[in-house]
């Protein structure tokens, strides 16, 4: 029932962001079915394509906002939470990554992406809280080469390698 709330309410929000609001018509088809999932593409009045995919159970999985290369993917658990938000460019992640405690739903990392590498700062958050557990530094290469962890007050309890400073 809650799946049907989300996709009720994932229509709703297409159609009211149509440009013409005489013509609101979505186009719904099964594109496939296994014994795991079941997929369905979309196509708003707008002309938006949507996948959204719901595994055996019926519960959502995955909603995509693009069936190009270059597209937004909503990832979801088997606790109907929230799992993680990738941005991909030519099918590979690419851009900030954010991935959320599977019971809790909270926000537990923080990724940037370049072409499927790690890149730049990542961080990483404790659970039910906004309190740092980690930041990371990552080169053009995707290696990790300084990290911060933090106890659960924010204090410092160890440095690993160079933060590039001299």
């Amino acid at each position: 029932m809650k799946n049907r709330f989300i996709l009720f309410t994932f229509i709703i929000s297409i159609f009211s962001s149509c440009e013409n609001k005489n013509s609101l018509v979505l186009n719904i088809n099964r594109d496939y079915s296994t014994q795991n999932t079941t997929c369905y593409n979309l196509l708003s009045p707008s002309g938006q394509k949507f996948l959204i995919t719901f595994d055996s159970l019926g519960n959502l999985d995955m909603v995509r906002n693009d069936l190009s290369t270059n597209y937004q993917t909503i990832y979801y658990n088997s606790n109907k939470q929230l799992h993680s938000i990738v941005k991909y460019i030519n099918n590979k992640p690419d851009g900030r990554t954010y991935f959320f405690y599977e019971n809790s739903g909270f926000l537990e990392g923080d990724f940037n992406y370049k072409g499927d590498i790690k890149t730049g700062n990542a961080v990483l958050y404790y659970d039910s809280s906004v309190m740092l557990k980690e930041t990371m530094l990552y080169n053009d290469y995707g290696e990790l080469y300084h990290r911060i962890k933090y106890d659960r007050t924010g204090k410092v309890i160890r440095k690993e390698g160079s933060d590039g400073s001299e």
